[in-house]
């Protein structure tokens, strides 16, 4: 599918920006010096404003609802959006140059606490009687490329061919005309239809109707939000509906006998593993808060309250001395691409390891980790790096070892078992 790159801040239809008579529902631009713009709240937060050169345009608007559209003079501003009582962190300035008699949304989403912005141009012409026309704005990039598919409510995607594909993070499709009706609306990794990342179920596309679909950062990194926005229209803000779970089995074996983990998250079933082993990701409803670990067929009767939020990402690390004598912590998983280099983080799940401490070409990272823990990520150089992990424990076997960190990277390095330990370098992303 044919796109064009943008970059942080993005125009859809920039073209609009040279033309004084445009279609989709504008005023006429005859001897016009006003414009006209809008917030729409695609975050979690209520009350943002938004202000254009120092001047409040749009104030207090709650989370997924839009502002109606502010009279303003035709210039160039400088535009923040910002949430009261600092419940996020106020974005970065952007520069947006307004036309006279064209309309303007700005779509305010949230990124590791910072509000990020996305700026369409309302000024599509509407397609004909029947038809809806969409344009999907992958404003995320830490989701990566990612596939859309418009189909028929409860359709299954195997076999068929995306409606929007390769739209590239901070990339934009072409607009695609299709029959007004009822759909589900499904982004997908890029060539991956098993790999869903968010769905849109019964969403209607009305005769006429100009729409974009913003696909938004999320906590875990993987997942997204989606916005549909209607041009000079209203608002359809549907946060992910699923969050990611992995298990990790951390018990070392008693002779030639390894631990079986089964865990279930919100009645959806993640499989068995064999420690000591790290599972891969499993989609679970959003926001489940009931989960079950089952370690060799039994239940584990204390587990620690926990959320699995909307588009988060996280590891259930099962671990003990032994399977009778299971420990459970739940760690959140940032998976959000760093802003430059790479990113690692440190988890210890290796009995009587002591304080764990991991170096990165002799510098160090983390130090003093404990049991059950896992470090925070931290920033490392991409390129040939030499991991070196130690402990105070004399019977603790060192560990080091060459690989080549990618660039955009996220690792997590698990030391599983006991002190002769399973070391597990995951690229996580």
């Amino acid at each position: 599918m044919q796109r064009r790159t943008f970059y942080a801040w993005l125009f859809v239809a920039v073209a609009a920006l040279m033309c004084s008579a445009c279609g989709g529902g504008g005023k006429s631009s005859t001897a016009s010096t006003t414009s006209y713009i809008r917030l729409v709240n695609a975050t979690q937060v209520d009350n943002l404003s938004l202000s254009a050169s120092t001047t409040t345009q749009n104030s207090n608007v709650a989370a997924s609802q839009a502002s109606g559209y502010a009279s303003i003079a035709a210039a160039t501003y400088s535009v923040i959006v910002s949430a009261a009582n600092n419940a996020l962190a106020t974005s970065a300035t952007n520069s947006l140059s307004l036309a006279a008699d064209v309309y303007y949304t700005v779509v305010a989403y949230a990124r590791g606490g910072q509000i990020k912005l996305l700026a369409i141009t309302d000024n599509k012409t509407a397609p004909a009687t029947g038809f809806a026309s969409l344009t999907i704005a992958n404003a995320d990039s830490d989701a990566g490329t990612l596939d859309v598919y418009v189909v028929a409510p409860g359709t299954a995607l195997s076999g068929l061919s995306p409606t929007f594909s390769n739209v590239t993070p901070t990339g934009i499709s072409l607009t695609n005309s299709i029959t007004a009706g009822t759909y589900d609306i499904i982004a997908t990794a890029y060539n991956k239809p098993t790999d869903v990342r968010l769905t849109m179920s019964s969403v209607q596309l009305t005769s006429t109707e100009i729409a974009t679909l913003a696909l938004t950062a999320t906590s875990g990194g993987s997942l997204v939000d989606g916005a549909l926005v209607v041009q000079q229209g209203g608002v359809q803000v549907q946060p992910a509906n699923k969050a990611r779970v992995r298990v990790v089995a951390a018990f070392p074996a008693v002779g030639s006998v390894n631990a079986t983990v089964a865990t279930t998250v919100g009645g959806t079933a993640l499989g068995s593993i064999t420690a000591p082993s790290v599972g891969t990701y499993s989609l679970v409803p959003a926001n489940s808060t009931t989960y079950t670990i089952n370690v060799d067929g039994v239940a584990v009767g204390s587990l620690p309250a926990t959320t699995f939020a909307s588009g988060g990402d996280y590891t259930v690390l099962v671990y003990g001395a032994s399977s009778n004598a299971p420990q459970v912590s739940i760690l959140p998983d940032n998976n959000q691409l760093p802003t430059s280099g790479a990113k690692i983080r440190l988890v210890n799940a290796a009995v009587s390891s002591g304080g764990l401490a991991l170096s990165d070409n002799f510098v160090p990272l983390f130090s003093e980790l404990g049991y059950g823990t896992a470090s925070d990520y931290l920033g490392v150089t991409a390129g040939s790096s030499l991991l070196q992990l130690t402990s105070p424990v004399s019977t603790f076997t060192p560990y080091s070892t060459t690989i080549n960190i990618l660039t955009n990277g996220v690792y997590s390095l698990f030391v599983l078992g006991a002190t002769d330990a399973l070391e597990v370098l995951s690229k996580d992303k």
